[in-house]
C-alpha cells in the first residue's frame, strides 16, 4: 500500500475536524485554489506553512506525521460497537427493572394462588427472595 503524504494527512484531518478548504485558506490569508494544491501536493509545503496550517487545526506538527487514516476509521467502528453495547445494557437494565416490579406486585397479589406460583418461580430460578420484597 502507497505511504501517505504529509499532503494526503492534512486533507484527511481537515476533513475530520470539518473544516472546508475555504477555511484553512482565508486563515492562511492565500486563495483557495492555492491551498487546494498544497493539499494535493502540487505545491510545496515547507516548514513553517506547515506549522501554521497545524495551528488552524489545532493540532502539533508531529501529530500530521503520526496520522494515520486506517486507524481513525477503525477507532471510529470501534467506538460505535461500543456505544450499541453500551445500549443494549442500558435496555437489558431497564427490563430487569421492569420485570423485578413486576414480580413484586405479583407478589404482594393475595388472590387464586400467585404467591405460591411466585415462590415456585423464585425457588426454581434460584432467585433471592430479599431482592423482592
Amino acid at each position: 500500500m502507497k505511504k501517505a503524504t504529509i499532503n494526503y494527512k492534512l486533507r484527511k484531518i481537515r476533513e475530520l475536524k470539518n473544516l472546508s478548504q475555504e477555511y484553512i485558506a482565508r486563515e492562511l490569508d492565500i486563495s483557495t485554489r492555492a491551498y487546494s494544491m498544497i493539499e494535493t501536493g502540487e505545491r510545496p509545503l515547507n516548514t513553517e506553512r506547515l506549522e501554521h496550517i497545524c495551528e488552524i487545526l489545532e493540532i502539533e506538527p508531529y501529530e500530521v506525521y503520526m496520522f494515520d487514516s486506517e486507524n481513525v476509521l477503525k477507532n471510529s467502528v470501534a467506538h460505535e460497537q461500543y456505544r450499541f453495547y453500551e445500549r443494549l445494557l442500558e435496555e437489558k437494565d431497564k427490563t430487569i427493572s421492569i420485570l423485578t416490579e413486576q414480580l413484586k406486585l405479583l407478589m404482594n397479589n393475595q388472590e387464586g394462588g400467585v404467591n405460591e406460583y411466585c415462590m415456585q418461580f423464585i425457588a426454581n430460578n434460584k432467585i433471592s427472595i430479599v431482592a423482592f420484597c
